[in-house]
């Protein structure tokens, strides 16, 4: 690790002349957002690098300089959303970079603090009265990354003030019509959203405080039973039409039958798989050799002859000439039969191993084990609303096998069938008929109190008590009469 950590500082320090020389370059380009990034890398390798860091203060600043410069082309233009744009970048690269504004550019930031600020307020204030304290909250909320900043702090609460002064206004409106059950829950539900003093409910005359089972189960214990019926208790418990305060139970009538038998018997099992075993074949091949042949080659040869050379000698006062014999050479072509190589092929027998599949079996003796599971439960809610009859049915078979026996090449090993037992299946059904009840007591809800084309602001609220955000279209158009434009945020408070 140390030795890399070397290697890197080596690396960093070669390569810092040419990053800072790219540095300077932006920076006199006045690339500062670029050149700011460089001197970063620069810094990385050497922290001490005095003219870097000087360098890298001027390139940062001028970078907010030229945000705020671009905020306020922005807001003189008319153009708010962008001016606000151009802030918050400002203020997140001014904070990220852990910077201090001060002198002529903090009062160039306070300047357009204030400006984003009364735009943003006033907006807000003018949408909570217009539209409602939900859609003025939807405004505010969407400057959240803007307001967050320390700068806003004021504005924050003079925002919230606002919000909260059109809420406690349109509460007291809302309130003065709360005179029917379900309307009168979505207002309260609106006015709990902001900390205010909610109508007082209403009695929900079609709510239950509970759901009365009666009847029971054959086939299974009564403890089984009572289980179940504790289980569809604590489901009508979850359901749209309960309420702790109402008046009255609901009454049920669970019958029915749980049945599961088991048999057993001796059976032979097979497993088979094929081997690969290995076997001797032969294959003939065609192998090169060097087969010898006769030519014959011609080759030269230096002869000797004698030749005759006239000269001339001293002969007295003069010369005289004689003949003198001399041996010379000449090529001659002679021939000899060699001996010569060339590539032939002959066929050549080999022994190759090869593999065959050959099957295999493998025989053995294991219990099979079966079961047969059959249910036909039925919930009938039989003395008032919800009238709603929740039903199941199973019948199905399962079987396994139990044996100790193992054989690796078989791929044969101890198993076990583990067959679901009564008390399994019964959990299973229990939870079936469980769902099958949540169903039923919603649909039951929306046939009854969704289905109209047109509504009542009442008929609309009692409609969305089962799911504010499915609630058809005159469902909306009648709550909006009661919550005007608010009603489009309306689903974002309504809690059961």
């Amino acid at each position: 690790m140390k030795v890399l950590q070397v290697a890197v500082m080596v690396l960093a320090a070669a390569c810092a002349p040419n990053v800072k020389s790219q540095a300077d370059t932006a920076f006199s380009k006045k690339q500062y957002l670029q050149a700011a990034e460089l001197y970063d890398q620069v810094l990385r390798g050497d922290p001490k690098d005095k003219h870097a860091l000087g360098r890298r203060i001027e390139a940062r600043t001028m970078v907010l300089r030229e945000l705020l410069a671009a905020t306020a082309r922005a807001r003189t233009a008319g153009d708010a959303d962008g001016a606000m744009a151009q802030l918050a970048e400002m203020l997140v690269r001014r904070d990220g970079w852990g910077m201090k504004v001060e002198g002529e550019l903090a009062r160039a930031l306070s300047i357009e603090v204030v400006a984003s600020g009364s735009a943003i307020a006033t907006a807000v204030a003018n949408t909570s009265n217009a539209a409602g304290p939900l859609s003025g909250q939807a405004m505010a909320q969407h400057y959240a990354p803007l307001l967050a900043h320390e700068e806003f702090a004021n504005w924050r609460r003079e925002i919230d003030d606002s919000v909260h002064v059109a809420a406690r206004t349109t509460c007291v409106n809302l309130t003065a019509k709360a005179k029917t059950p379900y309307l009168t829950w979505a207002i309260a539900a609106y006015c709990r959203h902001f900390g205010l003093e909610e109508p007082p409910l209403l009695a929900r005359t079609n709510l239950k405080n509970r759901l009365v089972i009666d009847g029971g189960l054959a086939g299974i214990s009564p403890d089984e039973t009572g289980r179940i019926k504790d289980t569809l208790a604590a489901a009508f418990a979850e359901s749209v039409w309960f309420a702790r305060d109402a008046a009255r139970p609901a009454h049920a009538m669970l019958t029915g039958r749980i049945s599961v038998t088991f048999d057993s018997k001796t059976v032979s099992r097979t497993a088979n798989w094929t081997e690969q075993v290995p076997y001797t074949d032969y294959v003939t091949e065609q192998e090169s050799y060097q087969e010898p042949y006769d030519d014959t080659e011609t080759y030269y040869e230096q002869v000797p002859h004698t030749e005759y050379r006239t000269v001339s000698v001293p002969c007295g006062s003069s010369t005289c000439s004689e003949s003198r014999p001399e041996t010379v050479y000449r090529s001659e072509s002679r021939t000899r039969t060699v001996t010569k190589y060339r590539t032939a092929f002959r066929p050549v027998t080999r022994p190759v191993t090869r593999h065959r599949a050959v099957p295999r079996s493998f025989h053995y003796e294991a219990i099979e084990r079966s079961g047969r599971y059959t249910s036909n439960l039925r919930l009938r809610l039989d003395r008032d609303e919800p009238d709603i009859s929740a039903e199941i049915a199973g019948n199905f078979f399962e079987h396994g096998f139990d044996h100790d026996v193992y054989n690796a090449q078989a791929g044969v090993s101890p198993e076990r069938a583990n067959l679901p037992a009564l008390g399994a299946f019964a959990a299973a059904e229990e939870q079936r008929l469980r769902e099958a009840l949540r169903l039923k007591l919603d649909a039951r809800w929306a046939d009854l109190y969704c289905s109209s084309q047109t509504f009542t602001p009442e008929e609309a609220a009692t409609c969305a008590y089962l799911a504010p955000a499915t609630i058809p279209s005159g469902a909306h158009a009648a709550l909006q009469q009661a919550f005007g434009p608010d009603e489009a945020l309306l689903t974002t408070v309504l809690v059961r």
